[in-house]
């Protein structure tokens, strides 16, 4: 089977700034090439201009990964049409020339952790966390949607770029959480604006010289709010977190906390990532935040400054609540696999394919084997 991947989305969301939906596809489109060893694959729409080279955006791959990036044998039979980020955005009728006839399953995935409604160019849609599944669910009743769970795997593996070890890390403790840009809602502006306000209050109650980094870069107007909140010289936006693999690593590993920035988009994979590395997560109590981290992080009610603050208090006043979370985040973010989130997506294909949509029932995200070796 010829699996046609529609690369559209990683141009749109490199030009948004989405630098988090962007990473997730680069791995997931690597984990596919890599597992699906009996398909063929080949790129429609590459923003080729924005990301430079197909080789060049999923080195490393190995030489069998790379021989599948081949053309398309053209031989008639089904095909899938798989858009990683976001809905098909190329023309159905410009590919029907190449393959004779329409795909047999459109593949969309929704990033979002709060997804507002759906376009009709997909057959089947691929949320990242079940809650993303049943609020698409209950917004579509009308529609036979196929709607699939595939939990994202965490971690990265990629190229690394030799002037990223130069990055310079800030003095002393930090703490990070998941920047924004300029095309984000209000509303995840003002959750920006609380933890600063909430940052602020914490280190005058607690006297700590701490420091909060913000990855992926922010809006002047956030650098402007943290001058006005006089931590000019105590917040760092870092707009080049990820531009390379290595400097998001070392950025997450290194922080002393996470703080969760709710977003319309995929940044919550930035405090998944943090939560598999050790490093103690805050997060907003919703549906997908206590989904993807459970008891594995500290929660606060959304939208209070003052939880916020009160949260950064409780992690760096109990070591032993600290050594907690990161083990559990440990054994927590293991369960999770850019293998097994591949196998998924073929299971997709699959199914459409063979006329099958039978699907064994998830129940949580970490399997119960994974959850007994915990202890």
């Amino acid at each position: 089977m010829e699996i046609w991947i529609d690369a559209s989305g990683l141009g749109a969301a490199h030009r948004a700034g989405c630098r988090e939906a962007q990473s997730y596809g680069r791995a997931m489109i690597r984990s596919l090439l890599e597992s699906g060893r009996e398909h063929d694959y080949r790129f429609v729409g590459w923003p080729l201009r924005e990301l430079g080279s197909v080789e060049r955006f999923l080195a490393p791959l190995s030489r069998d990964a790379r021989d599948r990036l081949s053309q398309p044998r053209r031989s008639p039979g089904p095909w899938a049409l798989y858009s990683p980020i976001g809905f098909p955005r190329v023309e159905e009728k410009g590919l029907r020339p190449c393959q004779g006839e329409p795909p047999a399953i459109r593949i969309a995935t929704i990033l979002e952790e709060r997804p507002r409604a759906l376009e009709r160019s997909a057959t089947t849609v691929v949320t990242l966390t079940r809650s993303a599944m049943d609020s698409l669910a209950a917004q579509t009743p009308h529609r036979e949607w196929d709607l699939r769970w595939v939990p994202p795997g965490l971690g990265v593996h990629g190229l690394l770029r030799v002037e990223s070890q130069h990055v310079q890390l800030p003095e002393g403790d930090y703490v990070l959480a998941s920047g924004v840009h300029s095309a984000d809602p209000p509303e995840s502006l003002a959750a920006v604006w609380r933890i600063l306000k909430a940052f602020r209050s914490f280190r005058r109650a607690s006297g700590k010289r701490l420091h909060l980094v913000f990855l992926g870069g922010a809006p002047l107007a956030l650098r402007q709010a943290a001058a006005c909140l006089g931590l000019a010289k105590e917040v760092s936006f870092v707009s080049t977190g990820f531009d390379d693999e290595f400097t998001r690593q070392r950025l997450i590993a290194s922080a002393a906390a996470f703080v969760h920035v709710t977003r319309p988009d995929a940044s919550w994979l930035l405090g998944a990532e943090a939560m598999r590395s050790g490093v103690p997560v805050l997060a907003p109590r919703t549906a997908s935040a206590e989904e993807v981290w459970g008891e594995a992080a500290a929660h606060f009610a959304e939208g209070s400054a003052l939880e916020i603050s009160r949260g950064l208090e409780r992690l760096f006043s109990s070591d032993d609540l600290r050594r907690s979370l990161a083990k559990s985040g440990i054994a927590r973010g293991q369960a999770f696999t850019w293998e097994a989130a591949a196998h998924r997506i073929l299971d997709c294909v699959q199914s459409s394919t063979s006329k099958s949509d039978v699907q064994k029932p998830v129940t949580d995200w970490i399997p119960r084997s994974a959850v007994a070796a915990a202890g």
